[in-house]
């Protein structure tokens, strides 16, 4: 018998990565790194120190990818209010909630998961 529901969280029950990337295009345009959406794509499931530290590499800039992540850490924070939950996320929730657990699951980071669930009125349920 079903007993729990897991939804990632990313792309599934928020749609996170878009303000993601505008945490990193704010970073890296401070830095003078030309940094488009196509280049994002690339990085999408990996973390961000390996992000930093790639497009620093590429840059060619003498800049220290860990305070990189750390301000993209900052920003992303600032930001966390503009993420949206995907279309037909209330609804699901709404139906399974006393019937099933409802677990999340995300490679973020403990704290962003749990501002993030709050400012899209997830975490309730």
């Amino acid at each position: 018998m079903l007993k729990a529901v897991f939804f990632d969280m990313d792309g599934i029950l928020v749609d996170s990565e878009s303000v993601h990337f505008d945490a990193w295009k704010t970073i890296a345009d401070k830095h003078g790194i030309d940094f488009p959406p196509d280049d994002y794509h690339r990085f999408v499931g990996n973390s961000d120190i390996f992000l930093a530290r790639t497009i620093v590499t590429e840059s060619g800039k003498e800049l220290e990818p860990e305070k990189i992540t750390e301000e993209k850490k900052r920003e992303f924070d600032n930001i966390i209010p503009h993420i949206k939950k995907m279309d037909g996320v209330d609804e699901i929730l709404k139906k399974l909630k006393g019937k099933l657990k409802i677990c999340v699951v995300s490679s973020t980071n403990r704290k962003h998961v749990e501002m993030i669930l709050k400012s899209a009125n997830i975490y309730g349920f």
